[in-house]
């Protein structure tokens, strides 16, 4: 690039997504004094709503609108532009702007802040947070923002500011880990599959064994946890069986040990009996109940209201698009 040539779109947005700092117009006035409003400072300033997440048609809405006032000689230098850009994203906003007021019969209350870069989400988030703590509520704090580390930072110590708690699986903020750790971080949980999704042209035994063989366990380490694993579902006999060969509440046991044989902390099982007739779907949960007894945390979703109070569980129940925790769904209305 010679020193007149000038830089493309993308390379503009690529330069100013890696600049540190500002806002929208933080030293626009200042990187380009009081002279006239030309062209440089418009694509300037797109490129600034671009790199802010505004969204590229938004963007080119505002751009119009501003450009048609420069070109009416409406604006005759930068700042009277910001206050126009600032006015315009006012009135953008100003539909779906009302007070915040919290419902006390819903129950967990969620808000979701979402808003462009450095607009002031996180910070905002805190001082809700320190409002409503000081109101009698509690707070627990999450980051959605995983594709920027900081922001889960930030999080973190806003919730220990205002004593307010954060979500974390597993005893992990499951935002802060890297790519690379994540697989580890699955090894420790358990999923049983409502449909088994089991290796039908592998026996038993291969399927129970595949989340220790891809971690690279030791193989007399995989020989002995597959056996207790199909020793606790009642299926050690069949390990060199086809899947193919068993009956659905047997394939659903042969899920079931595969979720446990790595040893998770949590077990997760989703809709795990909806294929079971009631008797099978007993002998299921009896399993999920002696498993709980040892100390595993099991997560399970499931239509089927009478099997839970069965076993009388404590239970979260989604009715019409609202949680009710630690209630009998019988009185949940």
């Amino acid at each position: 690039m010679t020193s007149e040539s000038k830089p493309g779109f993308f390379q503009r947005l690529k330069d100013r997504l890696t600049r540190p700092g500002g806002g929208i117009g933080s030293g626009l006035a200042r990187l380009f004094g009081a002279r006239r409003i030309d062209d440089s400072i418009l694509e300037e300033l797109e490129t600034r709503l671009l790199a802010a997440d505004v969204g590229v048609q938004v963007t080119e809405e505002l751009l119009e609108g501003l450009r048609k006032r420069v070109a009416r000689q409406q604006l005759g230098d930068v700042d009277a532009l910001l206050a126009a850009l600032r006015s315009d994203i006012t009135a953008l906003l100003a539909p779906v702007a009302k007070p915040l007021v919290i419902d006390p019969g819903v129950k967990p209350y969620t808000i979701l802040v979402v808003g462009v870069n450095g607009s002031g989400k996180t910070t905002t988030i805190g001082k809700l947070a320190h409002r409503y703590r000081n109101s009698g509520f509690k707070v627990t704090l999450a980051a959605g923002d995983t594709f920027r580390a900081a922001a889960v930072e930030q999080i973190g110590v806003w919730a220990e500011r205002t004593g307010a708690e954060t979500v974390t699986v597993n005893g992990q903020d499951t935002g802060t880990l890297p790519v690379r750790a994540i697989p580890a971080f699955r090894r420790r949980l358990g999923i049983v599959f409502q449909d088994h999704q089991l290796l039908m042209d592998r026996p038993v035994y291969d399927n129970v064994a595949l989340p220790l063989m891809v971690s690279d366990t030791r193989f007399r380490d995989i020989d002995k946890r597959v056996r207790a694993a199909l020793d606790q579902v009642g299926l050690l006999d069949k390990e060199r069986v086809s899947p193919a060969e068993l009956s659905v509440g047997e394939q659903q046991r042969v899920g079931i040990a595969r979720a446990v044989v790595a040893r998770p902390t949590v077990l997760i099982a989703d809709e795990p009996t909806g294929n079971l007739d009631h008797g099978l779907a007993r002998e299921v949960m009896q399993l999920f109940r002696r498993f709980q007894d040892v100390g595993v945390t099991v997560l399970i979703a499931t239509h089927d209201m009478a099997l839970v109070r069965e076993f009388s569980q404590r239970e979260i129940l989604i009715d019409d698009g609202k949680v009710f925790s630690g209630v009998n769904p019988e009185n949940a209305s």
